[in-house]
């Protein structure tokens, strides 16, 4: 033990500074040279962007692009685009004058390891769907200091180990995406149930708007 302080003034709560007295095991020194990388990363590459196919799905521990945002406390369906360190952009039906600026929460619910985490952003640009006048799509900018330290390590071992970013900074997964479209379509088709129409335009519009991309 090298030193005590109080936590936050409170009479009951210290923080207790330890010093190791031999080497720290392996796995911790990996650990924490992980968050550290991660940490670095989500500002050298903060603008880099991952484009939500099934593959990115799969590598990143992301249980489905299907979603939810919060905004202004109202929980809306939508679709997952794309991903970064500080933001995402999502489809969902909606009215883009009436989204504009407000304060939403993404939740995006990881596999492994298994969690649910929500992340305080703000809408800062909505765009036209093409052909989908009832769908639009959202820039979200996540909180710099609330964004969860998961998803930063999540994100950095996709950026890190499978992509690498393009002349527009767009992270592209190096994966043969050649059956993607048909995925797409595919999913699109489970998901013109009546009760998940809006989501099945969503659906369709982002297989498009992947295609345009590819």
């Amino acid at each position: 033990v090298t030193g005590m302080n109080q936590y936050s003034g409170s009479p009951d709560l210290v923080l207790i500074n330890l010093s190791y007295t031999q080497r720290a095991p392996d796995d911790l020194i990996e650990r924490l040279g992980t968050l550290l990388e991660a940490n670095i990363n989500s500002k050298k590459r903060s603008e880099d962007r991952i484009l939500i196919t099934p593959n990115a799905i799969r590598k990143m521990g992301i249980t489905q692009k299907e979603t939810i945002v919060f905004i202004d406390g109202i929980p809306r369906r939508c679709i997952l685009r794309d991903l970064s360190f500080s933001g995402a952009k999502v489809i969902m039906v909606g009215i883009a004058q009436f989204i504009k600026g407000k304060d939403v929460v993404l939740r995006i619910d990881l596999d492994e390891p298994r969690a649910a985490i929500g992340i305080k952003g703000k809408v800062v640009r909505t765009e036209n769907v093409e052909n989908r006048k009832e769908l639009v799509a959202l820039a979200i900018q996540y909180n710099n200091t609330e964004v969860p330290m998961v998803y930063k390590m999540q994100v950095n071992a996709f950026l890190t180990q499978y992509s690498k970013p393009d002349r527009s900074g767009v992270a592209e997964d190096k994966s043969s995406e050649k059956k993607t479209s048909e995925k797409e379509s595919k999913k699109a088709e489970e998901l013109k149930d009546p009760s998940n129409q809006d989501l099945a335009a969503a659906e369709t519009a982002s297989q498009a708007e992947s295609e345009q991309q590819q």
